[in-house]
């Protein structure tokens, strides 16, 4: 999170849009797609940590396509507006988002990370392995970004690369 926003800071609009190539996705996209992934592995923690065997349809061991529609347009209120609007909006977005999942997260005990999870494979998979491949999944779009900011001839300052690698430290 904090690595993308330096890396997308002093950024304008016509920068985000822009594609580098026909098969690329513009920094838009990438930060939609971020978006994306961040708030559904939140929604397959919260559902399986919280809210699974609530309501007689949420079993346990299952995560229904119903409660990730729920997730996203009530919960999480993922309309066109905020997606097309400038990427300052889009980044405000967010931010709401992303500190309501901290602030939601943060109390989550270790032990829960060795619990098993369903999410689209056939089978449910630990917490930890969702973790971590969460945030191997954002790494990997944070240097798609970085790729086509390089493609755009998009140089990062000395002070930008410090914030970047001590935002990864975080």
């Amino acid at each position: 999170y904090w690595d993308l926003r330096v890396l997308f800071s002093g950024l304008d609009d016509k920068v985000f849009d822009q594609s580098p190539g026909e098969e690329d996705w513009s920094l838009r996209d990438i930060l939609y797609h971020i978006l994306e992934v961040e708030w559904a592995f939140y929604g397959v923690v919260r559902y399986a940590f919280q809210l699974a065997g609530t309501k007689p349809e949420w079993q346990l061991g299952l995560l229904p396509r119903d409660f990730m529609n729920s997730h996203f347009e009530e919960e999480g209120h993922f309309h066109e507006s905020v997606f097309n609007g400038d990427f300052r909006t889009m980044f405000g977005f967010y931010d709401q988002l992303h500190t309501r999942i901290l602030e939601d997260l943060k109390d989550l005990p270790d032990a829960k990370l060795a619990e098993m999870v369903a999410f689209w494979e056939p089978q449910p998979m630990p917490a930890r392995f969702r973790l971590i491949r969460f945030e191997s999944h954002i790494r990997q779009h944070s240097i798609q970004a970085q790729k086509n900011l390089d493609q755009f001839g998009i140089k990062s300052s000395e002070i930008k690369q410090l914030l970047r690698a001590a935002a990864q430290s975080f």
